[in-house]
């Protein structure tokens, strides 16, 4: 028997001694279909379990039952405040679908973890003052903070669960932790980029089933998953990238902006878990810019201030480009923006503008759209428009 695994009567008495706490305990149907997944199956990562368990009769988990999970002794359970840089297991939850919902129900609880003698055990206590799960409904426990031995092989996690009534059930979970690829993925590139939107590539790696992209907007800053998400995942579902080529636009994670810089990094990965990243990758988004920073504005004899931009452009939205006064921010109406088609850099604003009045002059974000390459626009931006005798002057 592999050292890790314990012996089901130790963990019966185990769990009806610390866990009732005296009381007594009636058996219960055994725990079917139980599985382990975790986010990194990697010696010393910290990661985040999920165990998937079904029970054949209903269980009763409103407030006062409990439900138990008992892993080998090496595993350590980070338990932090709820406020914490990393709260661990403090944000442990239970989740379940009835066969007439739509979505997946929540279940918060408290936590309690103890070091025993050969394992570590943590106690998932429901919150829920009604909880009964019909009979053959699939439960996701999701267990965050793990730490995970430095040793590789198979591991069983028990799982136990005490219901309102005193009955008892248990199952276990067989997985492997193990090795991922030690190879760095190479040749990361950028394929293309708009405004909103980037794809990278990068040469294979020998031996990886999946990768992994990653992205921030500091090189040393915290590292969020590049992939676009349409809807959050269902309880233990993985999304797996197996191309090396990807594309991401930020969606489900804030969205790309126009003109910023950002920092990409890739992982090669397996059944076990994610590999040492490759080099950053610094993508900045193109933008259309002013030509000038100063943000000159023509002297014309319509009274109409320009600026003139880096590249040919068309108004993809003119009511993204709004004159304002300046000393009460009021919104000045009737706008006319004039694009000089012959060249496509310049564009005039004319308005409404009192003389020896100061007005903003404002370009929103998606305002403007380039010609030269489909989905690039302008970042917001703006300057002061003096409005003087017959002539126009601006500054930034």
């Amino acid at each position: 028997m592999h050292p890790f695994k314990q012996k089901s009567f130790f963990l019966i008495s185990t769990f009806v001694f610390l866990f009732m706490a005296g009381a007594s305990a009636v058996k219960g149907a055994d725990l079917s279909a139980v599985t382990v997944t975790a986010a990194s199956l990697v010696p010393g990562e910290e990661t985040r379990y999920i165990v998937k368990f079904r029970a054949e009769g209903p269980l009763d988990l409103s407030k006062g039952a409990g439900i138990k999970v008992e892993l080998p002794q090496g595993f350590r359970i980070i338990q932090n405040d709820i406020l914490a840089a990393d709260p661990g297991c403090t944000l442990t939850r239970l989740e379940y679908k009835m066969p007439q919902d739509r979505f997946y129900g929540v279940v918060r609880g408290t936590m309690d973890v103890k070091d025993a003698i050969d394992n570590v055990q943590c106690t998932f206590t429901p919150q829920a003052e009604q909880l009964v799960i019909p009979a053959g409904t699939d439960l996701y426990l999701t267990l965050p903070g793990v730490i995970n031995p430095p040793v590789t092989g198979p591991m069983v996690l028990n799982l136990m669960i005490q219901d309102i009534h005193g009955v008892c059930y248990q199952g276990e979970g067989q997985f492997n932790l193990g090795l991922p690829p030690a190879t760095v993925p190479r040749q990361v590139r950028l394929v293309d980029a708009t405004s909103y939107e980037v794809t990278l590539a990068w040469d294979p790696v020998p031996g990886a089933k999946r990768y992994r992209v990653t992205f921030s907007s500091q090189p040393d800053g915290y590292f969020i998953s590049a992939l676009d998400l349409s809807r959050e995942p269902y309880p233990g579902e993985d999304w797996q990238l197996a191309d090396t080529t990807h594309t991401f636009s930020g969606r489900g994670n804030g969205g790309l902006l126009p003109g910023r810089t950002y920092y990409f990094k890739v992982q090669a990965g397996n059944e076990a878990g994610f590999g040492p990243s490759s080099k950053l990758l610094p993508v900045t988004l193109p933008e259309i810019r002013p030509r000038d920073k100063r943000m000159s504005t023509a002297v014309l004899p319509e009274n109409t201030p320009a600026v003139w931009l880096d590249q040919p452009v068309k108004i993809a939205d003119p009511d993204a480009i709004i004159v304002y006064e300046k000393p009460s921010g009021i919104k000045v109406q009737d706008v006319q923006v004039l694009l000089d088609e012959a060249d496509g850099r310049m564009i005039r604003v004319s308005a409404k503008m009192q003389p020896g009045q100061e007005y903003m002059v404002v370009f929103y974000e998606g305002a403007l759209e380039s010609r030269v390459k489909a989905n690039v626009v302008n970042n917001t931006f703006g300057w002061t428009a003096i409005v003087e005798d017959g002539s126009q002057g601006g500054k930034k």
